[in-house]
């Protein structure tokens, strides 16, 4: 086959691909219609009419080359006008949108943090059990009150012996108690002894 076989055939292949490639993209995109079926029909019409011109340059080109042929002149040649393909409108473009920024509203200060005071640490507590405030410092004095356990107590001195702490209740109630059932906070050798 010469040059010239060579290149209607390659020709041919070319027109049936470039067909083929088109009408599949078409089918393809998925898109139905009147306008989309004319286009097809219209386009494998091409495809056949190409066929036949493509054939005719094909025998000529297979002619034995002993005696001279008349090619066509080009404007003889079949042009192939790409069909226009209308799809339909395209969709709308959207444009990415800003969230709406958010109005900045007035915030409630929040009222101060007291701030904790220390509370101050008592000088002693009655212990787990309740206790006994008396008038003087021996078990045989006068009961004053009985005290529960836990109560804070500000401590006044000591006895002599040290067994014994004279203090005052929250309420300001001042009497002696034990030691041993007290929870003393201070150095008992701080205290002075009282009377």
């Amino acid at each position: 086959m010469n040059k010239d076989g060579r290149r209607v055939q390659h020709n041919r292949r070319m027109a049936w691909v470039g067909g083929l490639l088109l009408a599949a993209a078409l089918t393809a995109c998925g898109r139905q219609g009147p306008d989309l079926a004319a286009t097809v029909t219209a386009l494998e019409a091409t495809i056949v009419a190409q066929e036949g011109s493509l054939a005719t340059w094909e025998a000529i080109a297979q002619e034995p080359t002993g005696e001279p042929t008349l090619m066509p002149s080009p404007t003889e040649v079949v042009v192939v006008v790409k069909p226009t393909i209308v799809l339909g409108t395209a969709p709308p473009v959207s444009t990415p949108q800003r969230p709406p920024t958010a109005t900045p509203t007035a915030t409630a200060t929040p009222p101060p943090t007291p701030t904790a005071t220390a509370t101050p640490i008592p000088d002693a507590a009655v212990g787990d059990l309740i206790t006994n405030l008396r008038s003087g410092p021996a078990v045989g004095f006068f009961i004053l009150a009985e005290v529960d356990p836990g109560t804070p107590l500000k401590v006044l001195g000591k006895s002599a012996d040290q067994e014994w702490i004279k203090v005052q209740t929250p309420d300001g109630t001042e009497g002696w108690m034990f030691l041993l059932p007290v929870n003393l906070y201070i150095p008992l050798e701080s205290l002075s002894v009282t009377q």
